[in-house]
C-alpha cells in the first residue's frame, strides 16, 4: 500500500506546481465558470485565499487556483469602505431580514 502511494506521489508531483502567491493591488483575471473577469486584490486572506473586487463591484474571496495574474489595467477599481477589515473579520455582509408587515385579517 506504500508502494503504490509513493507511486500515485510520483505521478501527481511531475505535473504540479507551486503557484506565486499575490500582492494587494495585482490585477487578476478572476474565474467565474467558463468566464474569466477582471479583477483587483484587496486583501491576502491567508496563504493561498485572497480578496478580490470585480470591475463591477462584486468581492469574492478565491482560492489562488482560480485567479490569474495580468498586467491589465485596474486603476479604475476603487475599493469598497467595507474592505477595510481587521484580521479575524470576513467580507460578508449579513444578510438582511424582510421586514414586511402582513395586515392582519379581522373578521367582523
Amino acid at each position: 500500500m506504500q508502494k503504490s502511494k509513493a507511486q500515485h506521489k510520483s505521478n501527481f508531483d511531475k505535473t504540479s506546481r507551486t503557484l506565486a502567491p499575490l500582492s494587494v493591488n495585482d490585477s487578476v483575471r478572476i474565474k467565474f465558470g467558463k468566464i474569466w473577469k477582471i479583477g483587483k486584490v484587496m486583501k491576502v486572506h491567508s496563504d493561498r485565499s485572497y480578496i478580490v473586487q470585480t470591475a463591477d463591484g462584486g468581492t469574492f474571496r478565491r482560492n489562488r487556483s482560480v485567479l490569474h495574474k495580468t498586467r491589465e489595467n485596474t486603476s479604475d477599481i476603487e475599493p469598497f469602505d467595507a474592505l477595510v477589515l481587521q484580521p479575524d473579520e470576513h467580507p460578508h455582509t449579513p444578510k438582511l431580514k424582510c421586514q414586511s408587515k402582513i395586515p392582519e385579517i379581522t373578521r367582523s
